[in-house]
């Protein structure tokens, strides 16, 4: 388990194939499709356990040794909420050679540039406060490293944690510039929340 709210989903060797396994029961939604790339860190769906939904992300190592990401080789799950135990598979995973990865790795853009974004995991209300007399969880110059708390999304009344979370070209340690969402705002998944800058 990570730090936060979040947790790290649990990768299996079956066989020849790897899956990532669900890490606790509850309903299993926001499914990737298949044929989609998992890497390091990356949000891969939501569980609801009580009422809450907490974000699950592909634990850093998944793909083994000198690889960081796999490609979804199943379908996603039929039901929108999908029932899931301890251990129960949500992914069967592709393992490309390491040359593939590098023809992908060549799309990506080079150098990461000075000013970077974190972006919402899903659509909700953001915060930036835990309570409407609180302090903000961040302020500008503020550092983020691994677990840092960002804000509050909430989704029909429920409150997830937005942490930070190395990886995907996002630097280990890092320094806050500004908020782009404005507190109490609409965001939709993939809308930016705010700017940062590597340390």
């Amino acid at each position: 388990m990570s730090t936060g709210e979040d947790l790290n989903v649990i990768p299996l060797q079956k066989g020849d194939s790897l899956c990532l396994a669900s890490p606790d029961v509850g309903l299993f939604t926001r499914a990737l499709e298949q044929g989609d790339w998992v890497d390091e860190g990356q949000l891969i769906g939501l569980l609801s356990r009580l009422g809450r939904m907490t974000p699950l992300r592909a634990p850093t190592g998944f793909a083994g040794p000198g690889r960081t990401r796999a490609q979804i080789a199943s379908p996603p799950p039929e039901r929108v909420l999908t029932p899931v135990g301890y251990g129960t598979t949500l992914y069967e995973l592709v393992l490309v050679p390491d040359e593939g990865q590098g023809e992908e790795a060549s799309l990506a853009p080079d150098p990461a540039p000075a000013t970077l974004t974190v972006s919402a995991p899903q659509s909700g209300r953001f915060y930036h406060r835990p309570g409407p007399d609180s302090p903000p969880f961040l302020n500008p110059d503020d550092e983020l490293q691994e677990g840092t708390t960002l804000g509050l999304i909430e989704v029909m009344k429920t409150f997830a944690h937005v942490s930070y979370h190395p990886g995907k070209g996002l630097p280990d340690r890092a320094r806050m510039l500004a908020w782009v969402a404005e507190d109490g705002a609409e965001v939709h998944e993939g809308d930016p929340l705010l700017e940062f800058e590597p340390l």
